[in-house]
């Protein structure tokens, strides 16, 4: 039971309605961090936290569809930030978390095979294997390990050596 505003500050204070309030104020923030994103502020490198700040809020608010816009937003960014970085496979690796919630598989795909292409490239073996894993990519997983068990070797990491060669040996089974 609401009150009308009164002369006493108690009867005005329970005139608020709180849940409306909540919600305008909700929706400022995302709006503001939609707007963060698009004018490229609120970055960390290729992080955008601003589209996952808004998109965190949009979900709150019961907004999928504009939550998931944000999320698409931001896995685009990230993967446009990753084509200038140094090491674009963890960019592209959360991009690929976040094509996948959004239930894109194929480019969740594309990017985990950019992101392991990228590791292996650089000799990231331990993490390439890891992601050629998840994209059910066996043969391209022993490949790998194969190149981190010789670097390794070479390194004279012994016990890590035996660990590769463990691993690659329960891949024969």
């Amino acid at each position: 039971v609401m009150k009308k505003f009164g002369e006493n500050p108690q009867e005005a204070e329970e005139n608020i309605d709180y849940e409306a309030k909540a919600q305008e104020m909700l929706r400022k923030a995302a709006q503001e961090a939609e707007e963060k994103g698009d004018n490229n502020e609120g970055f960390i490198d290729a992080w955008s936290n601003a589209y996952k700040t808004a998109a965190k809020i949009y979900k709150e608010l019961g907004d999928t569809a504009k939550a998931q816009e944000m999320l698409r937003k931001e896995a685009v960014k990230i993967e446009e930030g990753s084509t200038s970085k140094n090491s674009p496979a963890e960019h592209l690796y959360v991009a690929a978390g976040i094509y996948k919630e959004l239930g894109d598989t194929a480019k969740a795909e594309e990017m985990l095979k950019k992101a392991a292409e990228d590791a292996d490239d650089k000799g990231y073996f331990a993490s390439a294997a890891k992601i050629y894993e998840k994209l059910g990519d066996i043969a391209k997983v022993k490949e790998t390990l194969r190149k981190e068990a010789e670097e390794a070797e070479e390194k004279g990491e012994l016990y890590r050596t035996g660990r590769i060669y463990k691993e690659l040996a329960e891949l024969e089974k």
